[in-house]
């Protein structure tokens, strides 16, 4: 029977920020200035031009520290239908130049972006889909996107936590109902998407990787990803409300993807929904543990027990791929990367991961895994998230479907 026991928490409820990594942007106590935007068909300022000249100060004047900025392109995916009146604009011209420009041919021109924090502030993009909003005080923003195209409202969210003064990037990407940002600053990057996966990578390292239902972080830096909702301790409830502060009563179902109720468990809030032991003491998913469940916070039966994730520390063990073998020229499929855990435990990185063709003449693949066919040819598709990359998938391109099946009807 499994054991009932009191783990401590490794750390708080991780919240994935979108960062720029630079120290705190004014000591005098003097309040925020407030952002400024980029006129529209005004280039953005890349890290290596020549800042503007400025006054200099009086002597004895105090001199603020140089604030952060934030600075981007918004592009819309091919598939997304848009009329003339919806003025998608033309991407700049360096866009030529990113492989992903094939299938993200348009940008989001003349969208409303809103920015709450310390600061509040909006904007528009401009006729290429750029923006650049600065100076920005160091704190937590939320970065929001929104423009109606065909009728259907096109929106993208990037929470922001801006530490002083450097530039940080972002590439916002829109398909129909989805939408994935990258942020970069220096050698550190973040990548969230709307389908709630996310993950921060620093000089080559992951630090950071989350799912709709776990999240692991490594805090010291030791390449091993630590659980951050582990071995909290669960115990039964009756209602929702039941549970005091900082919990939530949830239903306990009888596998991880079932949607039926069997006993009701007062969890951390957000954690990964709990799910019940098999009769024998196992759990259907790999990683996961069996664990006691009380009666009430401070008791020590044992009514049953549920599956939670364990709170050993993982690391990605492998890359794993899936996606056809043969496609025809012009055919689009979508591919799919797995990070593999040490545990067993899977996870969907495909909005993630670099994605790489060994031939881009002959098949490109785009940050969403989206591999299309360009040429007859053989090519290996290959995915990299952090220093961990997966085997090479072979992929041979023909100039016709390949059949699938033969139907005889007399």
């Amino acid at each position: 029977m499994a054991t009932h026991a009191r783990y401590p928490a490794r750390m708080g409820r991780w919240a994935f920020w979108l960062t720029c990594w630079v120290a705190a942007c004014s000591g005098n106590g003097s309040p925020p200035v407030a952002p400024t935007a980029t006129p529209p068909g005004t280039s953005i300022r890349t890290a290596t031009a020549e800042p503007t000249p400025t006054a200099s100060p009086s002597p004895g004047a105090t001199q603020p520290a140089q604030g952060a900025r934030v600075e981007g392109l918004v592009v819309v995916h091919r598939e997304v239908p848009a009329s003339g009146q919806d003025a998608l604009g033309v991407p700049p011209a360096s866009w030529s130049e990113n492989p992903e420009n094939e299938l993200f041919d348009r940008a989001l021109a003349h969208a409303t972006w809103t920015l709450h924090g310390p600061v509040e502030a909006t904007g528009a993009t401009d006729a290429s889909g750029q923006f650049a909003i600065d100076p920005l005080p160091a704190g937590s923003y939320e970065l929001e996107f929104t423009k109606s195209v065909q009728g259907d409202l096109m929106t993208a969210r990037a929470p922001l936590v801006l530490r002083g003064g450097e530039v940080l990037r972002l590439l916002v990407e829109l398909r129909a109902g989805m939408s994935r940002v990258s942020a970069a600053a220096g050698e550190a990057r973040e990548i969230a998407t709307s389908a709630g996966t996310r993950v921060r990578l620093d000089g080559g390292r992951v630090l950071q990787i989350a799912d709709p239902q776990v999240s692991f972080a490594d805090a010291d830096g030791d390449g091993f990803l630590e659980p951050l909702t582990c071995g909290e301790l669960l115990w039964s409830c009756q209602a929702p409300g039941s549970c005091g502060e900082n919990r939530e009563c949830q239903c306990a179902a009888s596998c991880p993807d079932c949607e039926d109720c069997g006993r009701f468990v007062c969890t951390p809030p957000s954690g990964e929904t709990p799910y019940l032991c098999s009769a024998a003491g196992t759990c259907a998913r790999p990683g996961d543990v069996c664990a006691c469940v009380p009666s009430c916070e401070t008791c020590d039966d044992c009514p049953f027990t549920v599956c939670t994730p364990s709170c050993e520390p993982q690391e990605i063990a492998a890359l794993e791929l899936s996606g056809p073998d043969r496609m025809a020229v012009g055919q689009r499929v979508v591919f799919r990367a797995w990070a593999v855990l040490g545990s067993g435990r899977r996870m969907d990185v495909s909005q993630l991961v670099e994605w790489r063709s060994s031939d881009v003449r002959i098949a490109v693949v785009d940050h969403w895994g989206t591999v299309l066919a360009r040429a007859v040819g053989e090519v290996a598709v290959t995915a990299a998230l952090g220093p961990v990359e997966s085997a090479p998938r072979g992929l041979r391109v023909t100039a016709e479907a390949a059949l699938a099946r033969v139907v005889v009807v007399n």
